[in-house]
């Protein structure tokens, strides 16, 4: 993910990602045999690694140097609560579904927080780094406004 993400931003590439966890995540739970449960799986496992990689470059790149740590530390925290919330929500579904098809629907759960995280992705801007890269200021500069970042003297 790191020659996509340093052409494109890690912005553009984790909206791929998120659409990928989507497709996946509804793929796995509507899967019509093994191979193509097999390739749905394979897709999330493409998600998840890219997700892991781009996240943190992109909080990293997005936040200011003072909090950049913690911002990452958290994004470590949050996988954890996210594994934690699988778990449960697997449990509350193993509660309310009974039958064959019950591992379908936790599979398709999954499409939840898959469709948040890509809806998401549309709200937060470019990365300033990757726009400066790019010699595009106004835009890294529109882009610090909006993360809230003081700008840097010329």
């Amino acid at each position: 993910m790191g020659r996509p993400g340093d052409r494109f931003g890690s912005r553009e590439v984790l909206k791929f990602v998120g659409l990928l966890y989507l497709v996946a995540a509804l793929g796995c739970a509507l899967a019509w045999d093994l191979t193509s449960f097999m390739v749905f799986r394979f897709l999330i496992g493409v998600a998840i690694g890219g997700s892991s990689v781009l996240a943190p470059v992109y909080i990293a790149e997005a936040s200011p140097a003072e909090r950049r740590g913690a911002l990452v530390g958290l994004f470590q925290i949050n996988i954890v609560i996210g594994i934690l919330a699988a778990y449960i929500s697997n449990f509350v579904v193993a509660q309310l579904i009974a039958g064959p098809a019950l591992w379908r629907f936790k599979l398709a759960i999954a499409a939840g927080p898959a469709l948040l995280f890509l809806v998401l992705l549309f709200f937060i801007p470019q990365t300033p780094r990757w726009l400066i890269q790019r010699g595009r200021l106004a835009e890294a500069a529109a882009s610090l406004n909006a993360l809230a970042l003081p700008t840097p003297p010329p």
